[in-house]
C-alpha cells in the first residue's frame, strides 16, 4: 500500500513541476507588431508583461 502512495505521490510532484505557463501576444492596432506579450502560470495568472509601448517592435524592460 504504502508503494502504491509513494507513486502515485511522486507522478503528482513530477507533473506539478512539468506544468506549462502559456504566453498569449496581441497586435492590439492591427499593425503587424506584437504589442503585448502576457505570460501565465500554471494556474491562470499573469507572471509577466511584455509591452512595446513605443511601438518599435521591441518590448521595452518593465
Amino acid at each position: 500500500m504504502f508503494l502504491v502512495f509513494a507513486a502515485v505521490t511522486c507522478l503528482f510532484v513530477i507533473e506539478t513541476a512539468f506544468a506549462k505557463t502559456k504566453v498569449v501576444e496581441k497586435d492590439f492596432d492591427n499593425d503587424g507588431k506584437i504589442d503585448q506579450i502576457a505570460h501565465f502560470d500554471p494556474k491562470g495568472k499573469i507572471s509577466k508583461l511584455e509591452i512595446d509601448g513605443n511601438k518599435d517592435g521591441i518590448m521595452e524592460e518593465n
